[in-house]
């Protein structure tokens, strides 16, 4: 994989990969799209601030599975699963030409999936992710 190396605000450091590269996970490694993200709206119309990093927070997200290790036989690329609470990476940024973040990548413990959904699940309709599942 090619990825630069970026130092990211707070020192902390990120990683941005071209949109034409390609990550391979290894074994039974999961990459996946983080489907949960920003603010939702209740079926009523009442925003709900993103509660990502606030103990509140703390509960299972959906993701959208990218790409499979070679072992991995539980999911299929394309799946939605739902993972416990910080059983994930920090993102990986996937940019355009033009250095636009097209879609954030993470690799899941495939030892804290909990459930499989072979569908978008209803709840996902609630937000407005910027990026691609």
């Amino acid at each position: 994989m090619s990825a630069t190396e970026m130092l990211g605000a707070g020192g902390k450091t990120s990683y941005k990969i071209k949109q034409e590269k390609t990550v391979k996970p290894i074994k039974k490694r999961i990459l996946g799209t983080l489907c949960e993200y920003g603010p939702r709206r209740s079926k009523s119309g009442i925003l709900l601030l993103d509660d990502n990093g606030k103990e509140h927070g703390i509960r299972p997200r959906w993701f959208r599975v990218k790409a499979i290790g070679p072992d991995q036989e539980d999911v299929s690329i394309g799946d939605y699963i739902l993972v416990e609470h910080g059983r994930w990476t920090w993102a990986i940024d996937v940019v355009d030409d033009k250095g636009n973040i097209t879609e954030k990548i993470r690799m899941l413990d495939e030892n804290g999936v909990i459930g499989i959904s072979d569908g978008r699940p209803r709840e996902l309709n609630l937000y407005d992710n910027p990026y691609k599942e």
